[in-house]
């Protein structure tokens, strides 16, 4: 998605993940069972998608929490350099197992300030998500396996004994 910053915001967090996370909370996502796991309707969502990549004001047209979602998701996985950089993936695997406040101060020397500020904003959105999660059946780890694979991405180039594997 196109608009990724509003003229003259200052902060490390694109307007457009802002908007995106103030609409799921305001279209109730907390509400929402399967949020982020079910998918909404392509069509209303790829109607959305156009809406907010004509104008950044586009809350007239969201409809439900799920098309917003899957609009989140969508900006995530379409970003250019993805949020964690496959030039750190294999680090984050092998941290992966060890206590958070490890895996939190490694992310913090590996990454742009940037994706710190992105990472952090949607850590934060989906904790306090979790508190809701006996309405929304989405627990902490839920929202890792839908959320992940749009924030990370292994690169392309595998070795031949990985392509071998498959």
């Amino acid at each position: 998605m196109t608009c990724q910053k509003l003229e003259g915001n200052k902060s490390p967090i694109p307007s457009i993940l802002k908007t995106l996370t103030d609409a799921l909370w305001s279209n109730e996502a907390h509400k929402c069972e399967g949020v982020f796991r079910i998918a909404a309707d392509v069509s209303v969502v790829n109607t959305l998608r156009a809406a907010i990549e004509e104008s950044p004001d586009f809350s007239a047209e969201i409809r439900a929490a799920d098309q917003v979602a899957d609009i989140l998701k969508q900006w995530l996985r379409d970003m250019s350099i993805p949020l964690i950089p496959s030039s750190v993936y294999e680090l984050c695997i092998e941290t992966a197992n060890k206590p958070p406040a490890e895996c939190v101060d490694m992310m913090r020397k590996v990454l742009p300030p940037e994706h710190l500020a992105v990472l952090d904003h949607i850590m934060v959105f989906l904790q306090n998500l979790c508190d809701y999660s006996t309405v929304t059946k989405m627990e902490a780890s839920n929202f890792s396996i839908v959320i992940t694979p749009n924030i990370i991405k292994r690169s392309s180039r595998r070795s031949k004994a990985d392509a071998q594997e498959y």
